[in-house]
């Protein structure tokens, strides 16, 4: 029996230690990294590997290089600035699969600005979402963030018209490159998208973010209707492969309004593999990937490791 494997990029992130530990035993599982001193001791050596940034010219030939070295089945992206290259890698060789979504889904999503409107016109609610530049046209306080980001990056409220010079300055983000966006009130959810590799959704998974500090610190799965039935009219109004991530907001006037769509796992990943589904059975087209259990959390805590 062949075990599939997998090549998780990104493999310093929060999630990558309890990804190998929960399931290596079903899966080979490589975490590679442009700085791989972020990856956790805790993952045994001969599966954390280096690679180059994504701007480095030699990351698609040092990604596929890898990949044969290892005999790796598929790539997992975990990092912004890869997605757009990642139809570049799938063109050069024909045994390597990669599980993220396709290339102009990506390429929308990820500019915070398109995003936004390509939902508004498919009818789905969001946060009213304008260029910095363009602030005039919404209520303060409200959102500065950069047009493309992650990790609350650069992330701000502005409280008033006068502090959006002050944003740019303190950023060196220019007018053009960031938005503002709608301030939202309620609880925020960060929910796992789980669909095969031809589109088709097999299990949503909101997540109730109790705490965050740029990435999701404390949290816990909560099976909202309202949240899941939301972001089904999503993907059934823009279908997409592989597992993404939704990040929105229940208002307290109870509207749903997504307010980014990663298109890529995230830090939350691992919440989900714990609570008892397998996405990566999912996009392998497998009819098992687990049953979830609905109440389980997530707690991040500091680890310290030493050595010589």
């Amino acid at each position: 029996m062949n075990i599939h494997s997998f090549l998780f990029t990104g493999g310093g992130g929060a999630g990558s230690e309890s990804i190998f530990r929960l399931m290596k035993s079903k899966y080979h599982l490589h975490f590679a990294d442009a700085d791989y001193s972020a990856i956790s001791t805790n993952i045994d050596n001969k599966y954390r590997h280096t690679i180059p940034f994504a701007s480095d010219d030699k990351f698609i030939s040092e990604i596929i290089s890898l990949c044969d070295k290892y005999d790796v089945n598929t790539v997992v992206p975990g990092v912004d600035e890869e997605l757009l290259l990642m139809q570049k890698l799938q063109k050069q060789t024909d045994n390597l699969n990669v599980m993220a979504p396709d290339y102009n889904y990506s390429k929308v999503m990820l500019d915070k600005l398109t995003s936004m409107q390509f939902l508004d016109s498919l009818g789905i609610p969001v946060p009213k979402t304008v260029l910095l530049e363009d602030t005039a046209t919404l209520k303060f306080p409200c959102i500065a963030k950069p047009r493309s980001g992650r990790g609350s990056r650069d992330v701000f409220t502005i409280n008033k018209p006068e502090s959006i010079s002050a944003y740019s300055q303190l950023t060196g983000i220019s007018k053009v490159d960031a938005v503002a966006q709608e301030l939202l009130s309620g609880s925020e959810y960060t929910v796992t998208m789980v669909a095969d590799a031809q589109n088709v959704l097999r299990k949503i998974i909101p997540v109730y973010v109790e705490q965050k500090r740029g990435i999701t610190i404390r949290a816990k799965i909560d099976n909202n209707k309202k949240v899941i039935e939301a972001c089904r009219r999503i993907h059934e109004a823009a279908p997409t492969r592989a597992t993404y991530n939704i990040q929105l907001m229940l208002t307290t006037d109870g509207e749903v309004k997504p307010f980014e769509i990663n298109p890529r796992v995230s830090t939350t990943f691992c919440l989900i593999l714990a609570a008892g589904i397998d996405p990566l059975a999912a996009f392998l087209g497998e009819d098992n990937i687990g049953a979830l259990r609905n109440s389980q959390k997530l707690q991040r805590y500091w680890l310290n490791e030493f050595s010589s």
